[in-house]
């Protein structure tokens, strides 16, 4: 489908450029630029899809997951109102946008328009090597630019604009997606190789192992000419990524292999601390949402999250909360959407998503793109799933 110029497609492809930009760059905005963005794509942008997708919604399943959030919200008061506005936020929307990203890969969407998209993740991705590069070689100063975004500490080691596991994810994510909607016949060797130096600059384990999934998927299904460009575009920037980035790469496999513990530790405390204070009660029903970070607060004296989206639902939501979660992302309105269990390459992003990140105010995008990648089937009441509904393209891809 070709895109016929006007008002409307240039204001979507302005957004769909910027969309990355705006992501990885958020921190360094001021702080009321920052609300302004936040709120709009958590609450306005997330009534704007309610809306449009009032009628394939579940309704009832919705609302009983909203009283359910609200009697523990009676039960368990918040200590800071304003987090927990956004944590809820973030949850919902979280919702919303994977119907949405359902909707689109079932619907006669133009999807020919997320050739914005990846312009702007190109634009983004070359931003970040120049911001590194004049970050390394002095021409910016280091600590007046991490100053900016609040951070306390110099990351040029891993280094990336924004959180190093957050963004690689986000800005990943959108380019699987964008490339899965767009037709097989486009080349896209040239984005996964940016992709992939900046998602290496990280450092972010699961990150670099799906990047380079894509590039090795996208490399065995082009053509002929773009495996040879590819391979000379590999050979001609060895030496200099050799030179640049070995000391990133060897702390890279040492990572991976397991001989850097990296956050590991970390993270092992915070799993103690859950496992310390988990009972049946709160197993089953949980302690309300933001719950985590009194209890760490209470521990350690620090209010922080306990990095990990999974262990947050079930400590703050029980199991059975996170059943009514996990059920209002799978089940609309007489149709089933879930996850290809046979893409890996997904299957690692939610691995990322639920088992290594907290919920944040950019988590939304992620689970857009979760709602991308599933299939839809149609409910017979009197049976059970009786058709697969997913596009064919998805299917060839």
């Amino acid at each position: 489908m070709k895109i016929v110029f006007n008002f409307k497609t240039v204001l979507i492809a302005i957004i769909l450029i910027a969309i990355p930009g705006l992501i990885g760059y958020q921190p360094f905005l001021p702080k009321l630029v920052q609300t302004i963005l936040i709120y709009s794509r958590l609450l306005l942008f997330g009534l704007y899809i309610l809306f449009f997708l009032r009628n394939e919604l579940n309704f009832k399943l919705l609302l009983l997951f909203l009283f359910y959030i609200s009697i523990l919200f009676a039960i368990n008061p918040p200590s800071d109102l304003n987090y927990y506005g956004l944590v809820f936020l973030s949850v919902f929307s979280s919702l919303l946008y994977f119907k949405l990203g359902t909707h689109l890969i079932n619907s006669d969407a133009n999807h020919s328009y997320f050739k914005y998209l990846i312009f702007g993740i190109n634009i983004f991705n070359i931003s970040t090597l120049l911001v590194y590069y004049l970050l390394g070689t002095g021409y910016i100063n280091a600590t007046n630019f991490f100053e900016i975004a609040g951070k306390d500490n110099i990351e040029l080691f891993r280094f990336s604009i924004g959180n190093p596991i957050e963004i690689p994810l986000l800005i990943t994510a959108l380019l699987y997606a964008s490339i899965k909607l767009l037709p097989s016949t486009k080349n896209h060797m040239f984005s996964l190789s940016l992709n992939l130096i900046v998602t290496i600059l990280s450092q972010s384990r699961i990150m670099v192992i799906v990047t380079v999934l894509m590039f090795l998927r996208e490399l065995f299904r082009s053509q002929l000419k773009y495996k040879v460009q590819a391979v000379i575009i590999i050979l001609a920037c060895l030496p200099f990524l050799i030179y640049q980035f070995g000391d990133i790469v060897l702390s890279l496999f040492d990572r991976l292999s397991g001989n850097d513990a990296g956050s590991i530790n970390g993270r092992r405390m915070l799993l103690q601390i859950f496992l310390d204070h988990i009972n049946v009660l709160n197993l089953s029903f949980g302690n309300g949402l933001t719950s985590t970070l009194d209890l760490i607060k209470k521990q350690i004296g620090v209010y922080r999250t306990i990095e990990s989206v999974l262990i947050q639902l079930i400590y703050e939501l029980g199991i059975l909360g996170t059943f009514l979660f996990v059920g209002n992302l799978f089940i609309s309105k007489k149709k089933i959407h879930l996850p290809d269990i046979f893409d890996f390459v997904i299957l690692l992003m939610y691995a990322q998503m639920f088992l290594f990140l907290p919920i944040f105010t950019l988590m939304p995008f992620s689970f857009f793109i979760f709602g991308i990648c599933t299939k839809q089937y149609t409910i017979n009441n009197k049976l059970m799933v009786i058709t697969n509904m997913s596009r064919n393209k998805l299917e060839n891809d």
